[in-house]
């Protein structure tokens, strides 16, 4: 037993990869029984066939990591785009040098950095947008489904509702 422990001693590194190794190889064991609908995964969809192309699993590879990492996605631009800044910027002594790579590492990546911080508060406004959605009007008017009861003052406004398309903000009222 005690040559175990002297085995396990002088290999560590060894058998973490080996349990490293194991926990990936689970992980996209499970990944794949997912994709393909085996085990637990199993069900049917709306047509009651499943498509297993090459071209639909693919996709389908690309979609899972997109959407399972794309928050991790973007911290690795970031942090890439913060790395080689601080290395274009210390890599030279001479000023001229430094202001190319810094200027290359910025055409590169800044246009993607760009985009991620656009996606981000694109994302956060709308979310906002969509909880802070209020009814307009009368309260009284709205039912639980969320259309109005139908009055005199709804169908002549109806007439006059392609005139006001376009504005959102002004309630009119016609007499």
């Amino acid at each position: 037993m005690d040559d175990f422990f002297y085995f396990l001693e002088a290999h560590v590194n060894g058998v973490l990869v080996l349990i490293l190794l194991l926990l990936v190889f689970i992980l996209c064991l499970r990944w794949m029984a997912q994709i393909f609908g085996w085990g637990r995964f199993k069900s049917v969809s709306s047509t009651g066939k499943q498509d297993h192309s090459i071209s639909y699993i693919i996709t389908q590879i690309f979609v899972n990591i997109i959407n399972d990492f794309k928050h991790f996605l973007a911290l690795i631009i970031v942090l890439l785009f913060v790395t080689l800044s601080i290395f274009a910027v210390t890599s030279s002594d001479v000023y001229q040098e430094k202001i190319d790579a810094l200027q290359l590492v910025i055409a590169s990546l800044g246009g993607l950095l760009g985009s991620i911080i656009g996606y981000y508060y694109g994302e956060s406004a709308a979310r906002s947008t969509q909880s802070n959605v209020t009814p307009k009007g009368n309260p009284e008017s709205i039912q639980k489904k969320g259309k109005p009861k139908p009055s005199k003052k709804n169908e002549t406004a109806k007439d006059e509702e392609a005139s006001t398309e376009g504005v959102d903000d002004v309630d009119i009222e016609i007499e």
